[in-house]
């Protein structure tokens, strides 16, 4: 799904994950999140291009910033029924919640945003919640509940060949295992996905 009917506001957003997905310095990142102030200044209903401007501010540790964001996408997305943008806000509050240790209160964001996600088809974003509840169990210590969702989400990642998502799932597996006491297991799946990233070249995933 597009997003946006707005051609040249899209063809920014692509510019900007792109940017994102290669960057190799800060430069890349100013370049990508000023990509995506101009699509959204385009289109003021891309909640795509809003999403991912808001989940830029918290990997950079600008989380009020991201914040800001996502409630300002939730409300406005709830006017509109959007669907798609009420699931991204949701993923990004759950995220927010994650980092400040509050692992229920993303387990429940995440949740909410999963089962618009399956209802709507987006089996890319829906991967994405059990990824973001695996992470929340993990850091609970909840570890089998943990390993449930990171096989849901390798599952879909599989079934929708992203390789770079497989890596990333990969990789949490592997960190579930050594904490489980299964070093072994930690250090075949933890090979896993040093070998997808060589193939990919994509170190930073590794």
């Amino acid at each position: 799904v597009k997003g946006t009917a707005n051609t040249a506001a899209y063809e920014y957003y692509l510019q900007a994950k792109h940017r994102f997905a290669k960057r190799k310095s800060h430069n890349d990142n100013k370049i990508g999140r000023d990509l995506l102030k101009k699509a959204i200044e385009l289109d003021e209903n891309f909640m795509e291009a809003k999403y991912f401007l808001g989940e830029f501010y918290n990997n950079t540790g600008e989380q009020e910033k991201a914040e800001k964001i996502f409630n300002k996408t939730l409300e406005q997305s709830r006017g509109l029924d959007n669907q798609s943008g009420i699931a991204m806000s949701l993923t990004g509050l759950g995220d927010i919640f994650a980092f400040r240790g509050q692992y229920v209160n993303a387990i429940e964001k995440f949740s909410a945003a999963l089962n618009i996600f399956e209802a709507i088809g987006n089996k890319s974003f829906a991967a994405g919640q059990y990824i973001g509840i695996g992470v929340s169990y993990h850091y609970m210590l909840d570890l089998n509940r943990a390993k449930e969702n990171y096989d849901k989400a390798l599952a879909i990642k599989k079934e929708i060949n992203d390789e770079y998502g497989v890596l990333h799932v990969s990789n949490a597996i592997a960190y579930q295992f050594a904490d489980t006491g299964d070093f072994q297991k930690g250090l075949d799946w933890h090979y896993e996905a040093l070998r997808l990233g060589e193939n990919l070249k994509y170190p930073s995933g590794i």
